[in-house]
């Protein structure tokens, strides 16, 4: 299941990094950000969500073609790696303004979290779930934190009123 996931998530990375980093590197204030954002997850949501849903209904076929009939069992793990790989592409989009705005040391810091909470997540939900299956649930779980941490890091730009905004209340 990661090797398939490793495939999609490479072409969608690398078209989004290619098209996103350039144009936030560019903005120079929040609304024009927060438009940026709002365009490309108008774009890019529906286009992910049926992507995913094609690759999960097509998982019989996905699996005979690229694998051996040994891993049929790696079924089960598809809705959880497709909804952190979901997770994932939505917290990238946003962790671009990071590299973007040389925020160097936010993005240091994201992903070493990311590292961190994905190794604590996996060695509690593998034993829980007993053994992929955890693993496969701790990496959706630890990229919906990583995109929670994020939100909260670029909270102001996303959701606070900018100076304009303020002025204009004021009024």
């Amino acid at each position: 299941m990661n090797r398939i996931s490793r495939y999609y998530l490479m072409f969608v990375t690398s078209i989004v990094g290619m098209s996103i980093l350039p144009r936030l590197s560019k903005i120079n204030n929040v609304k024009k950000f927060r438009k940026e954002i709002s365009s490309y997850y108008k774009i890019l949501v529906p286009i992910l969500i049926g992507g995913f849903l094609v690759i999960y209904a097509l998982k019989s076929p996905i699996i005979s073609l690229v694998f051996t009939n040994e891993f049929r069992s790696v079924e089960d793990l598809f809705l959880w790696q497709l909804l952190g790989d979901f997770i994932k592409i939505l917290a990238v989009i946003i962790a671009y303004q990071f590299l973007a705005k040389k925020m160097f040391w936010h993005y240091i810091l994201t992903e070493l979290f990311l590292v961190v909470i994905l190794y604590i997540t996996s060695v509690y939900f593998i034993g829980i779930f007993d053994g992929v299956k955890g693993a496969v649930f701790a990496h959706f779980v630890s990229y919906l934190m990583y995109f929670g941490i994020v939100i909260l890091l670029l909270w102001s730009s996303l959701f606070g009123l900018d100076s304009n905004e303020i002025s204009l209340r004021k009024k």
